[in-house]
């Protein structure tokens, strides 16, 4: 749980990670739950908590992102977190050409075309998403829509903490000038 949690606030995460960090997470407490000395009330309350958390932390760009990653493509996600995502793309996908994007989708969720050769998708174990789709698929009409996920940062973390720095060297700085 620590792990997956830490992976969900590190700078590396991306967009399409955190339905499937939260999943993990899930999986991880009902394992546990069972053989801790948590009474069952509280095993409920820890369980809602959790949800809660993923509904805050997780939405349509999300579940977009998850169904776009070639390690993820939406598995882990319910039907009506699929429709979210799958909502977003179309959304977006209004701003370009939709047809054509829309009917890439369907052909990379079915893997036929060219992502019926089964090496293209074990090549994208060892790389990043950006990297899979701007190396191997950057001539697909979803690679409109994937360069605008991919260079999403998932969490305000990273933002946030040179903010901060950049707030303490300033203070310094009027320090020194007083």
């Amino acid at each position: 749980i620590k792990i997956n949690t830490a992976k969900i606030d590190s700078d590396r995460t991306l967009l399409s990670d955190v339905p499937q960090k939260f999943y993990l997470v899930k999986e991880e407490i009902i394992k546990i739950l069972p053989i801790s000395f948590v009474i069952e009330e509280e095993q409920k309350l820890i369980l809602e908590m959790v949800d809660y958390r993923k509904i805050f932390c997780c939405q349509g760009i999300h579940y977009a992102a998850n169904i776009l990653d070639p390690c993820f493509k939406g598995i882990i996600l319910s039907e009506y977190k699929d429709t979210e995502g799958i909502n977003l793309i179309v959304d977006t996908v209004n701003k370009f050409d939709s047809a054509r994007i829309l009917a890439n989708l369907a052909q990379y969720r079915a893997n036929e075309n060219i992502w019926e050769n089964e090496s293209i998708w074990e090549s994208s174990k060892n790389i990043s998403p950006l990297t899979w789709w701007s190396g191997l698929m950057n001539n697909q009409p979803l690679y409109a829509i994937v360069k605008i996920l991919f260079f999403i940062p998932a969490l305000s973390a990273a933002p946030e903490r040179v903010r901060s720095a950049f707030g303490n060297t300033h203070k310094i700085k009027k320090k020194i000038d007083q």
